[in-house]
């Protein structure tokens, strides 16, 4: 899946905000700085960083 659309079913805004966000350095998997685009991910035991706050994939998220 990619990392845009892991961001948005996050609730992290619309995809073309978690774009940005990627490509302005803003998320961190594993410790390293993703800037790629078009890399995929396992959604699976995702974890991941924004703006420093750390989050863990959930396959149903819902924002109140």
């Amino acid at each position: 899946m990619l990392l845009e659309k892991i961001l948005q079913s996050q609730g992290f805004g619309s995809r073309k905000y978690c774009q940005q966000l990627i490509k302005n350095g803003s998320v961190i998997i594993d410790g390293e700085v993703v800037s790629d685009l078009k890399k995929q991910f396992s959604p699976e035991n995702f974890e991941f960083s924004v703006f420093g706050q750390n989050y863990q994939y959930r396959e149903k998220f819902i924002l109140l």
